[in-house]
């Protein structure tokens, strides 16, 4: 314990001998801390001078877990002091995407000086990678409300929709967000964009329910015009048949009238009796049925006039309950391509 005391480099080698130790009886059980020993073995070795060894156990780490963002970390700047540049660069940039707190480790890391410059250029090719996939994405969302826009039509488009004048401001504080020279900012950027899909689908969902009850009350509408419809004609033709059967009534007395008077210049009792009793009674109810008959007449054809006119709204409220039927199906089919 007093050599280790009064040695360092001594104390650090029997550690990193320890961590050694553990990554071997770590492997069959666990990869990650068997990976994880022997990146701390490796600061050790480092820490001691050694960085052939740093580089080998990091190297190891690497190998047995791919997927462990700070082993490509730390073997990144390993090789960046051995001057093994393109090695460095490679897995600092595997490391950045796991996380994206290693741009800002790397920047300050005094490991990575020899490779600066490079660092540098790496990280702002990840960001321009990120601005583009950011920038794609939104164009990508706005055409896709651009769609929806042109699948609904003009289904009442002066009502405010706050969906849309949230995503519309969505979309500006994203492109200002990508302006700034930050590879965080351009993450979070990116992490925005990604979110509009919720906008898009919630936009979609109002247009759908504002074209379903646009159709509903046309629908509404039209049952009540052909009902209205129906009972149109027959209601005229039967006021103007009871005006007919009023006019029928005095017509067919004065007729009866006429007949009598008629009948009484001939003294014959049985001509009297025949009018009287048989013609008399023919003559009223065909006069009172002539004008009835041809006032309902009248009265339909009136009707019909009337109803010729319904006819094209009815036909033209059909034409717009189709034509919106058809957004409806393909609103409730539209995706995102």
């Amino acid at each position: 314990a007093r050599l280790l005391d009064q040695s360092p480099k001594l104390h650090l080698r029997v550690e990193s001998a320890y961590f050694e130790k553990a990554a071997k009886y770590a492997k069959p059980k666990s990869s990650y801390h068997c990976s994880i020993s022997l990146l701390h073995g490796a600061l050790c070795r480092w820490d001691a001078g050694n960085l052939e060894d740093a580089y080998r156990m990091s190297s190891e780490a690497v190998k047995i877990t791919p997927s462990l963002a700070e082993a490509h970390y730390q073997f990144a700047s390993y090789c960046a002091q051995k001057g093994e540049v393109d090695d460095c660069i490679k897995h600092l940039e595997r490391a950045i995407r796991s996380d994206p707190g290693y741009c800002l480790k790397a920047d300050s890391d005094e490991m990575f000086s020899p490779v600066i410059d490079k660092v540098h250029t790496l990280i702002a090719h990840l960001r321009c990678e990120i601005v583009g996939d950011a920038e794609r994405l939104v164009e990508s969302y706005s055409r896709f409300v651009e769609e929806i826009d042109l699948v609904a039509g003009p289904l009442r488009r002066d009502i405010p929709n706050l969906t849309l004048s949230e995503f519309t401001a969505e979309c500006d504080r994203i492109s200002l967000q990508l302006q700034v020279e930050s590879y965080f900012s351009a993450g979070q950027g990116l992490d925005a964009a990604r979110e509009l899909s919720v906008l898009t689908e919630m936009y979609r969902s109002e247009r759908l329910r504002l074209a379903q009850n646009y159709n509903g009350a046309l629908a509404k509408k039209l049952a009540a015009l052909e009902k209205s419809r129906e009972t149109r004609g027959h209601t005229i033709g039967a006021l103007i048949g009871i005006i007919g059967l009023m006019l029928g009534i005095p017509v067919g007395l004065k007729s009866c009238n006429a007949l009598r008077d008629i009948a009484r210049v001939d003294d014959s009792l049985i001509v009297v009796a025949l009018v009287g009793f048989f013609v008399a009674p023919l003559v009223f109810l065909g006069a009172v049925f002539l004008l009835a008959a041809g006032g309902f007449l009248v009265g339909q054809l009136l009707g019909n006039s009337k109803l010729s006119k319904s006819s094209k709204n009815l036909k033209e409220i059909s034409k717009r309950i189709v034509s919106i039927s058809r957004r409806i199906e393909k609103l409730e089919t539209l995706h995102m391509r």
